[in-house]
Order: C-alpha cells, then structure tokens, then sequence
C-alpha cells in the first residue's frame, strides 16, 4: 500500500452539484467545458487547468497527485470515429515544476487510476472504477514520454 506521505489521491467528481474547490501546489485545480463521451449519464469529460495554466482537454475526472514528486497524473479520452469503437484513455502526467505534459504509450479501453505505489509504479484498474479486483494492474509509469 502507498505510504499517504508519497501520494494523495483524489477523485475529481465532474457532475457534482456542490463543486469544492481543489488545491494542488498552492493552485486551484479546476475543469471547464465539461461534457459526456455518451448520453447515458457518463463518463464525463472536460478540459483542465491548474490555476490559469490549461494543462489538457478531453481528461476524465479521475487524478492522483503525487506531492513529493509534484506531478499531476490523469486519464485522458482519446475519441475516434463517431461510433467510439476505436476510442481509447491514456494516462497522463503533468510535473507542475518542469510544466511538462506526458502520456503513456498504452492505450487502455477502460481504465481507473487508483494510487501510486513507488517511483516507478502506479496502481491501476482495467475498468471505470476500483470495485472489481479481478481488473486491478500495476502500471509502469516509465511508459509515459
């Protein structure tokens, strides 16, 4: 299990009514033009920025931010044709100091970012949330360039 001194995670709820404000590196982390990726209540989509800083579009409201290595991960929507058969999520990093983006050479069809392990490991889900045990990976963050 991750020591709560190496990351906080946190799951950024897009449809909730009573928004609170989260602060991350003294910031406010916010999402505006939020929006489905299908008209079946979810999942929902929006671009991010972290104070005024837009980080990226398209990120899904599930992140981990890791305070020792400043470093904002989350799941972005990669849409394909308009029947979605060949869309895909990856996951992304932001280094809030270096303000570099990266993302993952995986494609995932479904994916849950749950904690971070260690420097180089991410607890996973193969699916939209951390209930099936079964669907559960350690992801290799080096992946991300």
């Amino acid at each position: 299990m991750a020591s709560d001194l190496y990351s906080r995670s946190s799951t950024l709820l897009l449809n909730q009514i009573n928004h609170e404000m989260i602060r991350i590196a003294a910031q406010i982390l916010s999402e505006t033009n939020v929006d489905q990726i299908i008209n079946m209540g979810g999942s929902y989509i929006c671009d991010l920025l972290l104070g005024c800083t837009f980080i990226s579009n398209k990120v899904v409201g599930n992140f981990i931010f890791n305070e020792h290595t400043h470093t904002l991960y989350f799941v972005k929507y990669h849409p394909g044709s308009k029947w979605q058969i060949d869309s895909y999520f990856t996951i992304n990093a932001y280094d809030i100091r270096k303000k570099t983006l990266y993302e993952s050479n995986t494609h995932f069809k479904m994916i849950y970012i749950k904690q971070i392990l260690n420097e180089n490991m991410m607890e996973i889900f193969l699916a939209f949330h951390d209930k099936n045990i079964l669907k559960k990976e350690n992801f290799d963050l080096t992946d991300l360039v």
